[in-house]
């Protein structure tokens, strides 16, 4: 078991070196940086391809259950990963290891290091969350679902290695995670509940897209507002004395409190249509 666990090692960390050896090169570093820091070339090409199938002709209810199993499956593989990542013994990223030739490459003038957290390497919730959107469009369609898991692969996996960000291992089990659960999702799909959701779309158009334009652009952003929200709510609670609150708990709180708020804002829209 030892000799199989060193050999799995040896593995990771030359396919570590066969990706990151390449660092030095100014048109990769800047390309592999782009690939990892730009929004719009990351997330938001994949939400694109999500709000087409929504919207394409030909078996439309079919493909509109499929994506909102793929949301809620791809929702639970990056819950799935940062839960693991908890639990287990914390990982270093390979870029904050000084034992394994780690190559730094040479990022822009612009560009600012990245603040991980502390957060373990292993594994990637960025693959889990993109392999599990790749497979939703995979099961919408053969092509862009295709398209997608190479995109996944190269675009997103290869850049955070390139960069030390992972071990090719975290992306191996972050793709696991987000395969495993999008298929799992897509085979438990209830049909009751997407019929409920498709008349939602039907009677209250408004607030339906305007819900799922907010929940796409969490997507796309890879819900970096989310963390800074739960940042910012767990310094206001130290502030006032709760000292003892933790990311998780801040989640918690400011979940809470958007919740209220949003549904004070409803209420009052609602008052105000039915008097208009």
């Amino acid at each position: 078991m030892a000799a199989a666990a060193a050999i799995l090692v040896r593995m990771d960390l030359w396919l570590f070196h066969l990706i990151n050896g390449w660092s030095g090169y100014w048109i990769l570093d800047w390309s592999a940086t782009f690939a990892d820091r730009n929004t719009l070339g990351k997330g938001a090409v994949m939400m694109a391809a999500y709000w087409w199938m929504w919207f394409a002709s030909g078996s439309r209810e079919s493909a509109r259950e499929k994506i909102i199993f793929a949301l809620i499956g791809a929702l639970v593989s990056l819950t799935a990963s940062r839960v693991l990542a908890w639990v287990i013994p914390l990982r270093v990223r390979p870029l904050y290891r000084t034992d394994i030739g780690y190559l730094t490459p040479h990022l822009p003038s612009f560009v600012e290091p990245i603040d991980f957290e502390g957060w373990s390497s292993f594994p990637s919730d960025h693959a889990a969350l993109f392999f599990a959107l790749a497979i939703g469009l995979w099961r919408c369609s053969r092509a862009v679902g295709s398209i997608a898991l190479v995109f996944a692969t190269f675009w997103i996996c290869l850049a955070r290695i390139y960069l030390g960000i992972h071990f090719p291992s975290d992306m191996v089990a972050g793709a696991a995670i987000g395969i495993g659960c999008a298929f799992i999702l897509g085979w438990m799909a209830n049909r009751r509940i997407t019929t409920e959701v498709l008349r939602i779309e039907q009677q209250y158009p408004s607030w339906f897209y305007a819900a799922m334009f907010l929940i796409t652009y969490e997507f796309a952003s890879l819900f970096d507002d989310v963390r800074q929200l739960m940042h910012a709510t767990m310094a206001v609670l130290h502030a006032v004395g709760f000292h003892s609150v933790g990311l998780i708990g801040a989640l918690a709180v400011a979940a809470a409190a958007l919740v209220i708020l949003l549904g004070a804002l409803g209420f009052v829209l609602y008052r105000l249509g039915t008097h208009a």
